[in-house]
């Protein structure tokens, strides 16, 4: 065998050119498929290729790669009694909607197989959180699925199997039709892992929960006998999004000092007082990732105790800004006490319950708005009325929901709404962020937006508008 660049031989077992650095891997395109015009390296003993020439031609990589497969449930029985062609367009408008999802998440589509979808997380372009992206995606789509259930009047769900570790990636196929695709045991465990999932369950490997249970919380199900594997293997269930605090460190893992941030804390704690008599603040928190801003906040929260202020926090993403309001869904269900486990009717029942109670004579005018943004089904006839609403009237009305929301917690408590990763929120969030700063001039309520410095560029928008809107001058903390 020789290296295609400086044409020097090399060993057969080579995977890079030990003169020249070039990987020895063939790419797509260069395929020899002719046993008959391979040299005899290429061959063993009996004649046949070699297992190793079949890696280099087919361009084969061993990589870690976390897989996805997503399948929908109720479609064999609603295929029973439906249109082949309906089918056809039903089913394609829903993949429609989860392949952006998965898209957003950093994944690739490998292949649809009939009503289930193969994804991949790190098989061409490795993340360090591949398998944080995959589960936050799978999470999404069980969202969106649940929307374009009730738009299609179907009842279809998802049941999703994931699992990570190390597969051969490369083209399969022969000759004439090949295609990229991963090939190993992860493979085969994240799809009996979909199998073995219920119509709305996300169950998931053991590497895949070692990577992702300091960001998901996840019911474990020991011994776990899959089709195929010779010994039961343990097998978690999603629950959901892990309630950590504003560190994105358990409790216990905040036990060190926090050293050298002490004009930082005592400027936040500053704030803090002030807010308790009446003085509202925007406070800015610009530094690299990983300097601590999240363990400032963390610190001077446990620090500044007070049963009469009201702490709520919620965090962008980089895959959030195809989810409108991320943070402030995660902020709403944080004070309603609204978690994955609860189902929709228990969902809007507590809906329901606080605004009663903040709202004794106004309640129907803003639940359903909170419920929409919260993506909660609605009886019936609110459902019709917001259906009939343009995008534009809808989004007031929800925007001035929340707006009423929080000033209505004001009235009581000194309210600190806390943002993390400014810099990925979407549009919507920071709408809604420059429209709440109004409440500044007259409310006890202060605003800390967290961003990376590298990422300043992105928000400067955003400050122009809080100082427009708020006419407070934003506190700077680097």
């Amino acid at each position: 065998m020789f290296c295609n660049s400086c044409f020097r031989e090399l060993p057969d077992e080579a995977r890079f050119c030990a003169y020249c650095g070039l990987s020895v891997i063939l790419r797509e395109g260069q395929i020899n498929d002719d046993p008959e015009t391979l040299d005899s390296s290429q061959k063993n003993r009996e004649g046949k290729v070699s297992d190793v020439s079949r890696v280099r031609e087919y361009g084969a990589e061993r990589r870690i790669t976390t897989i996805m497969f997503a399948d929908i449930s109720g479609f064999t029985s609603f295929s029973e009694n439906t249109d082949p062609e309906q089918l056809r367009d039903l089913i394609n408008s829903c993949f429609h909607q989860m392949v952006p999802i998965i898209q957003e998440h950093g994944g690739q589509i490998d292949k649809f197989i009939g009503d289930e979808i193969m994804a991949l997380f790190g098989a061409i372009r490795a993340n360090e959180d591949d398998a944080r992206r995959a589960i936050s995606a799978a999470a999404e789509m069980l969202s969106a699925i649940k929307a374009f259930s009730r738009a299609n009047s179907v009842s279809w769900n998802l049941h999703i199997g994931i699992n990570t570790g190390l597969v051969v990636t490369g083209m399969v196929g022969s000759s004439s039709k090949k295609e990229f695709s991963v090939i190993g045991d992860t493979v085969n465990i994240a799809a009996r892992l979909a199998g073995q999932a219920q119509s709305g369950e996300v169950l998931v490997g053991e590497k895949t929960f070692l990577l992702t249970r300091n960001c998901f919380d996840y019911e474990p199900i020991h011994g776990v006998t899959l089709k195929g594997k010779s010994e039961p293997l343990n097998v978690y269930r999603l629950k959901g999004p892990r309630r950590i605090d504003s560190a994105g460190l358990t409790a216990s893992a905040l036990h060190s000092p926090l050293i050298g941030r002490d004009a930082e804390a005592g400027m936040f704690s500053g704030l803090l007082e002030g807010l308790q008599d009446g003085r509202s603040f925007i406070l800015w928190v610009s530094g690299e990732a990983g300097v601590g801003k999240s363990r400032l906040s963390a610190e001077v929260r446990g620090s500044f105790s007070s049963s009469s202020m009201i702490w709520l926090e919620g965090k962008a993403v980089p895959m959030g800004r195809s989810v409108s309001y991320w943070p402030f869904i995660q902020i709403l269900k944080e004070y309603l006490e609204i978690s994955d486990s609860n189902n929709e009717q228990q969902a809007l029942e507590r809906i329901e319950e606080v605004m009663l109670d903040l709202f004794p004579d106004q309640h129907l005018e803003v639940t359903p708005y909170i419920a929409q943004l919260l993506s909660i089904r609605l009886p019936e006839r609110d459902e019709a009325r917001l259906k009939q609403m343009s995008a534009e009237n809808l989004r007031f009305h929800i925007y001035r929901s929340v707006h009423r929301f929080f000033r209505r917690l004001a009235e009581n408590s000194s309210v600190v709404l806390v943002f993390e990763d400014i810099h990925w929120a979407d549009q919507s969030t920071l709408e809604i962020i420059e429209h709440l700063a109004s409440l500044l001039r007259e409310s006890g309520i202060g605003i800390v937006l967290m961003e990376r410095s590298e990422e300043m560029n992105k928000t400067l928008q955003i400050k122009k508008g809080l100082m427009n809107v708020s006419k407070i001058s934003p506190t700077q903390s680097n």
